[in-house]
């Protein structure tokens, strides 16, 4: 039995041991070398059901938020100072553990992936990211329902980064209707194409072969999970009794 223990670097141990849920067969690692990174380092691991954990492929490099790390409302409890915790438009990306959504993609990001893997993103869709609105952190169709907010992100943008993106479960993002979004708690967090090396305003950010292979790997049935954080704080989750994480190289 767990108590809900302190980690030094200031994830709380989970009640349970479990870092991600057991029923969890996909995972991407991402690793920053500090707090304040705006970079990060990629893994892929897969198991069968009770099986050991798998590495996939290579890793990547991938860049994250501009101003760092904050952390965010997802699977693990935050236990550290409260000004660390992420909130709208702080430029930050979300440490700790998120379930991964749906992937969304126009052109040809929809054009190569799979078939069934993507839903299209019409030129009216956007995620919503004013945290009054009844729509916050979801993606919709704004021809479809009242605009009850004064700030969206648009998906169909000129320079097509968002051609091909794969949702962070940031704030509920993942299954908003059963996990509600808390306002003010981030939003719109996304895998999306890289723009010529530079950081993100919070996603994570991939060459674009790299983010067709994610999309293409991702199997929704297998309740993928992506973990970000610094390796000490990974190292010392993974320490802990019953949290099954796999060893990074």
């Amino acid at each position: 039995m767990h108590a809900l223990l302190l980690l030094a670097l200031s994830f709380c141990a989970p009640t349970d041991g479990h870092v991600v849920p057991k029923d969890t067969l996909q995972l991407v690692v991402g690793i920053a070398p500090s707090w304040g990174s705006s970079k990060a380092t990629l893994y892929r691991f897969e198991r069968k059901r009770n099986g050991p954990w798998k590495r996939v492929g290579k890793a990547w490099s991938s860049r994250i938020g501009r101003r760092g790390l904050a952390a965010g409302r997802g699977l693990l409890d935050w236990c550290g100072p409260d000004e660390e915790r992420k909130v709208e438009n702080d430029k930050k990306a979300p440490a700790g553990a998120f379930y991964l959504g749906q992937a969304y993609g126009f052109g040809e990001g929809l054009k190569k992936a799979p078939r069934g893997k993507m839903k299209p993103i019409s030129r009216t869709m956007a995620c919503v990211s004013d945290p009054s609105s009844e729509w916050y952190n979801r993606i919709i169709d704004t021809a479809d329902v009242e605009a009850d907010w004064d700030w969206t992100r648009p998906l169909r943008r000129k320079d097509k980064i968002k051609s091909r993106t794969i949702v962070i479960g940031l704030n509920g993002a993942a299954d908003p209707e059963n996990d509600p979004p808390v306002p003010g708690e981030g939003s719109c967090v996304l895998f999306h194409l890289e723009r010529k090396g530079r950081p993100t305003v919070g996603c994570t950010s991939l060459a674009e072969s790299r983010l067709d292979s994610l999309v293409a790997w991702l199997v929704p049935k297998s309740k993928p999970v992506y973990i970000l954080m610094t390796r000490a704080q990974y190292e010392e989750l993974a320490s802990l009794d019953d949290a099954d994480l796999p060893e990074l190289p």
